[in-house]
């Protein structure tokens, strides 16, 4: 939900700054059909009730999958300005997930302070229906600092937890979506102006360091003459 929060502002923010939505379609993707199938596998694990164990775990071995082949499509994909970004916060979420079983750990208090009802009644190791979470009490939890710590609490309108990761990949994806929509490699006209700036100091540089050479090359030949 609050990816995508995220992603309606920043499709609502690149079209007030003039962008298309258009332009998405011309984005220079590689292997397109990559990221939706490992989406697509997501939400299967997230909205059916798939068969797990303890000793195969089905449904988390999916997601680790799911999260691998979109850590491949961002690197596939590297050369769009904000996928590094967003690749990064996917290799965040990666790293709990795989410590913590394959699933993303949530506490009961986390639970608890975004609404959820039955907290409380959640038996440790369990997963939470339609999420990719599962509930842990802080100290069990490997990484717990890239777990589902921040959190908009209950009754905001879209209340939810989300990790340091999500944070990443909220930040690239707004990133991307800026500088898909607007034409613009940097995402923003603060930047542009930057690398102009950049490339017409080097220019100037560049037309000093010749004058300087046409001029020394005119006194070598002065002194030529005047020695002749």
């Amino acid at each position: 939900m609050t990816l995508a929060i995220v992603l309606f502002l920043a499709l609502g923010l690149a079209l007030l700054r003039g962008g298309r939505l258009s332009r998405l379609l011309m984005l220079p993707l590689r292997w397109p059909a990559l990221p939706l199938l490992a989406l697509a596998v997501q939400l299967g694990v997230m909205h059916f009730a798939l068969p797990y164990g303890r000793s195969f775990d089905l449904p988390a071995i999916a997601l680790l999958l799911s999260y691998l082949a979109l850590v491949l499509a961002v690197w596939l994909n590297r050369h769009i300005p904000g996928l590094a970004l967003l690749g990064l916060g996917l290799l965040l979420n990666l790293a709990v997930m795989a410590a913590n079983g394959g699933y993303m750990p949530i506490t009961p208090e986390t639970m608890e302070r975004i609404g959820h009802g039955d907290a409380a009644a959640v038996v440790p190791g369990s997963r939470i229906a339609g999420t990719k979470d599962i509930a842990l009490p802080r100290e069990e939890t490997r990484l717990w600092f890239l777990s589902d710590i921040f959190v908009l609490p209950f009754p905001y309108p879209f209340s939810g937890a989300f990790s340091p990761g999500d944070v990443f990949v909220a930040a690239g994806v707004f990133w991307t979506v800026q500088a898909a929509l607007t034409g613009r490699p940097g995402g923003f006209p603060w930047k542009r102006r930057r690398q102009q700036a950049l490339a017409s100091l080097e220019e100037t540089f560049q037309g000093a360091a010749g004058r300087t050479t046409g001029t020394d090359n005119d006194s070598g030949r002065s002194m030529s003459v005047r020695s002749g």
